[in-house]
């Protein structure tokens, strides 16, 4: 049955669809008991039913606008979810931010350098693409990687045993304990003056 102009109903049933008028692709379709699909050109777009909304045959376009999801309390709630078995979780909960991944490796990817910073600006963590990882305290850089090992721009403290191979030192190094060689010898090399590869004893460099 065809009308012309507006209808107006407390109820309309229809044991199909609901076509657009001159257009029998796009249409309301009740393909089953509780279910309801939008359809145009042919396929289905947003099939309804008692599990909830299923996007099909497209994407979702927010055209501009956001997707809000509230603080979550649980794992059935206001989180975004990806993969098959609820692999990865991303949400927010009253007090904190998660991303939760409970399968295989978590990759992060970037065709550039990454950054990870707190409080919006402080350095904590920067990978440097093809280059160096670099360690930040207090926005301080404290330790850096490189093609041939790693730099420590400042103090080394290490509380307890540590074991040391090949170790060039430039500078001056200071110890609070004992030296032990370890059945090992401290080499010095021919000196060529006053300040270099000598032993010195004394506050004021008494005994060389």
């Amino acid at each position: 049955t065809t009308f012309a102009g507006a209808i107006t109903a407390p109820d309309v049933i229809t044991a199909g669809a609901l076509l657009h008028e001159g257009d029998t692709d796009t249409l309301v379709h009740f393909s089953a008991a509780d279910t309801i699909q939008l359809k145009t050109h042919g396929s289905s777009r947003l099939l309804i039913n008692n599990a909830g909304v299923n996007l099909e045959n497209g994407y979702l376009n927010s055209n501009g606008n956001r997707i809000i999801l509230g603080d979550s309390s649980g794992a059935t709630d206001d989180r975004l979810v990806l993969g098959n078995t609820n692999d990865l979780q991303l949400f927010h909960d009253a007090s904190d931010s998660y991303i939760q991944n409970q399968t295989g490796v978590f990759y992060i990817q970037n065709t550039g350098d990454l950054r990870i910073r707190v409080d919006d600006t402080d350095a904590a963590i920067h990978c440097v693409r093809n280059g160096a990882v670099e360690l930040y305290h207090n926005n301080i850089k404290r330790l850096e990687t490189s093609s041939v090992g790693v730099s420590i721009p400042q103090d080394l403290d290490v509380n307890g045993h540590t074991n040391l191979d090949n170790v060039s030192i430039a500078g001056v190094t200071t110890a609070s304990g004992n030296i032990n060689m370890g059945g090992g010898n401290l080499i010095f090399g021919d000196s060529g003056g006053d300040s270099d590869d000598k032993l010195v004893f004394g506050a004021g460099s008494d005994l060389k």
